[in-house]
């Protein structure tokens, strides 16, 4: 995958909160935690969800209530930060247990690595919708628009 790719790393989460822990104090606790590394020039940007089960699907994942993640640039600076983590450098160390003493035991995480070829180069635009939250769509620089508004690649 790796070489003259664009390639963007994710820790993704999949966790759920201890007993009494709200969403709130969660967030907090995580946004503090991003930010030190985010100081450190570790990650680009994060985000903390909830799961919305859907019957029928999911059978074989985790039970969890929540997903997160953190978005690097490239998966030299995931495992630079990884491994600064792991050393429980006494400056991340207390931020990171304050964060993970909020956490269910069971917490799942993995990595993802994903690549750009040179000369396609993706963006994305919200596409309205009937429904109340827009929806998010990856296009393709050498696209066409069908009649529906939507974006095709040009293949």
């Amino acid at each position: 995958m790796p070489g003259s790719q664009n390639c963007e790393a994710v820790l993704h989460g999949l966790f759920r909160l201890r007993d009494g822990v709200t969403d709130d104090e969660f967030q907090i606790a995580f946004d503090a935690f991003v930010a030190h590394l985010a100081e450190a020039g570790y990650p680009s940007e994060s985000r903390v969800m909830r799961r919305k089960p859907l019957p029928g699907f999911g059978k074989k994942l985790p039970d969890f209530t929540h997903y997160s993640a953190i978005m690097f640039a490239d998966a030299e600076r995931e495992q630079a930060c990884y491994d600064y983590v792991a050393n429980g450098a006494p400056e991340v160390h207390a931020i990171h247990r304050n964060m993970n003493r909020l956490v269910a035991p069971g917490a799942q995480f993995f990595v993802t690595i994903g690549c750009t070829r040179p000369g396609l180069k993706t963006h994305q635009r919200l596409v309205a919708t009937p429904d109340p939250c827009p929806k998010v769509q990856t296009v393709c620089r050498r696209s066409r628009r069908r009649s529906d508004g939507f974006y095709i690649a040009d293949t």
